[in-house]
């Protein structure tokens, strides 16, 4: 007969305590510590002021959902593993934690759930740990009572096969839809038998209108976290609008108050913070409890309103690309890709400047090329590179010629082959990359393509593929049997980049210029696209979508552009350096030839 142990003895009259009546920021505090593993103050719980009704709302079995739509920074994690740590040891159930990925899962298992189960006195005798037997393994685990699923969204089969009582999600946005379905509604069915599920949803939002949380948001009661005003004393939500700082001091960042107009520095934000409440915006909606949180309210020290600043002030002087994380993760806001007058057609005409194809500024270190092939014409553009990858327009040119007819391409090929002055070096540089699209005229694109890369032309013969989420650059599995290969360009994704680019005002990276001699016609075709979203059983679907009566090669050809840089490794430091070197040193022009004629030839 197998040996009782005391453990064993202590689990089975566990199931027979009767629930703990604390609310869960209480329960949380005497009973669940900080791991070491995963945090940076380890030790005994001790909730930020914003958290403790977050955690009540998580435990209350009154309320069915939860949404929580937040920056980082600001405890989402540990308030989950607190409420797991709750279930197992007061009301223990069947509970689904849900992660975007299978590496997140066994992350989520190492990491966060086992030290949690190991570390809190109160738990430790609870979970068991390892293969020790067919009902636990890293990702699925067993308590007195209950049972634990990390379950991956990439992997939905996994769901159809498990029964939740309680379903925890954690990074919604990072989910995508697969062939099986949404993940996320799928594992809500695995919820439905049981009358007081609860179901609790968090995440860093992405993008305006697409973004999952900021949706289940909006069907909360969407509440607002407010701290009064050391001066007014008016409760008031931390937005980042109201966060000021002298140009170049971002360290001094203060908040202003939007009510009475006071400057309230850092000193202030502990105050303020531990004297915060909830406000809900929306009491008609019952049930579903909405948590809107950014980083402001944080108290950690990354999250200081000077730190913020700085970490703004680095990602708009490097654009939407770093831009859009930022709002994401520390303002805990979807960002909205295209806005502002920048954009427009006038917009961009009104940025033009005094340079063309016969005096390229000095700042260009690479020259790129696209063609796209239409029925009667080629449509050419020509982009030059610098550093940051600051855009300068070199040309756009529309060459009338009739491309069934061999000689045409052979015409194409001169207007390729063409040379520029480079204004440092005083040297004739060449187009380094071209991409072709070979959408019409299959075989005669890719024949133009391998006869010039025969000739050691850079000449890459393309084929779009539309979709979110697929690279720039991509190289087919389609092979030609006279050795070419074919080239795929994730177009909506080049897309959404360049549209991001566009709206950058200030001369630096990611900038894009335009010469003197563009006439209003290019810009129009250039932005001549829209992002049109529909919602695809509840799920929001982007397409870029041309309105009928509009053109849109100046906006293919710039998006062959971005393709042909990405298919390239640039050192552009290493060529500034090499132009000025030879520019200003006349020794050391024969010592640099080779290298420069290595980057332009």
């Amino acid at each position: 007969m197998e040996q009782i142990t005391i453990d064993a003895v202590n689990r089975h009259f566990s199931l027979f305590k009767p629930p703990s009546d604390l609310p869960l920021s209480i329960w949380a505090a005497e009973n669940y510590r900080l791991p070491e593993r995963s945090s940076a103050s380890p030790g005994p719980f001790r909730p930020w002021p914003y958290q403790k009704a977050l955690l009540d709302a998580m435990g209350d079995p009154n309320i069915e959902r939860v949404t929580v739509m937040k920056s980082a920074r600001v405890g989402y994690t540990c308030s989950v593993m607190a409420t797991l740590g709750s279930l197992a040891a007061n009301t223990p159930c069947s509970v689904i934690l849900l992660v975007p990925t299978l590496d997140d899962a066994k992350k989520m298992a190492i990491d966060n759930v086992d030290p949690t189960f190991q570390e809190s006195p109160t738990l430790v005798n609870l979970m068991k740990f390892g293969r020790l037997d067919g009902k636990n393994t890293l990702t699925l685990k067993s308590f007195p009572g209950g049972s634990l699923k990390i379950l991956a969204a990439k992997a939905p089969r996994n769901l159809r096969a498990h029964d939740a009582k309680v379903l925890l999600v954690d990074e919604v946005d990072a989910m995508t839809v697969t062939s099986e379905g949404d993940p996320v509604a799928l594992a809500e069915r695995r919820t439905m038998a049981h009358p007081d599920r609860r179901i609790i949803c968090g995440s860093t939002p992405t993008t305006k209108g697409l973004s999952r949380i900021e949706l289940l948001y909006g069907e909360s009661d969407q509440r607002v976290y407010e701290c009064p005003c050391p001066e007014c004393h008016e409760y008031v939500e931390l937005l980042w609008e109201h966060i000021r700082w002298m140009e170049g001091h971002p360290e001094d960042a203060e908040w202003c108050c939007p009510l009475c107009g006071c400057m309230v520095p850092e000193k202030h934000k502990f105050d303020m913070v531990e004297n915060g409440r909830w406000r809900v915006t929306k009491p008609e909606v019952d049930g579903h409890a909405g948590f809107r949180l950014n980083a402001l309210v944080s108290l950690l020290p990354k999250a200081k309103w000077g730190v913020l600043a700085k970490e703004y002030e680095v990602a708009s002087n490097e654009g939407p690309a770093k831009l859009r994380p930022f709002y994401n993760t520390a303002l805990g806001m979807p960002y909205e890709e295209y806005e502002g007058a920048a954009s427009t057609p006038a917009g961009l005409f009104a940025r033009k400047e005094d340079y063309g194809p016969e005096n390229i500024p000095p700042d260009v270190l690479l020259l790129t090329a696209s063609v796209d092939v239409q029925s009667d014409r080629f449509e050419l553009q020509i982009w030059g590179w610098g550093i940051g990858d600051q855009v300068w327009v070199i040309d756009n040119r529309v060459i009338p010629d009739d491309p069934t007819d061999v000689r045409s391409w052979e015409r194409l090929d001169v207007a390729l082959d063409r040379t520029f002055i480079h204004p440092i070096a005083q040297r004739e540089i060449r187009i380094e990359s071209v991409t072709v699209d070979t959408g019409f005229l299959t075989q005669m694109g890719y024949d133009f393509c391998l006869t010039g890369q025969a000739a050691y032309k850079p000449y890459f013969p393309t084929k779009g593929m539309p979709g979110t989420g697929k690279p720039i650059w991509r190289e087919s599995e389609q092979k030609f049997k006279r050795g070419g290969k074919l080239y795929l360009v994730g177009v909506d994704d080049a897309k959404t980049i360049l549209y991001q680019r566009l709206a950058v005002t200030n001369p630096g990276p990611s900038y894009i210029h335009f010469p003197a001699h563009f006439e209003l016609s290019y810009f129009k075709q250039l932005v001549s696209e829209t992002v049109k979203t529909e919602y695809v059983a509840g799920i929001p679907k982007r397409d870029w979508y041309l309105p009928a009566g509009k053109r849109n090669e100046a906006l293919d050809t710039a998006v062959g552009n971005m393709a042909a840089r990405f298919r390239m490794r640039i050192d552009y430091e290493m060529r500034h350096a090499s132009l000025a070197l030879a520019a200003t040193d006349p020794k050391k022009v024969s010592e640099t030839a080779a290298s420069i004629a290595r980057m332009f030839n």
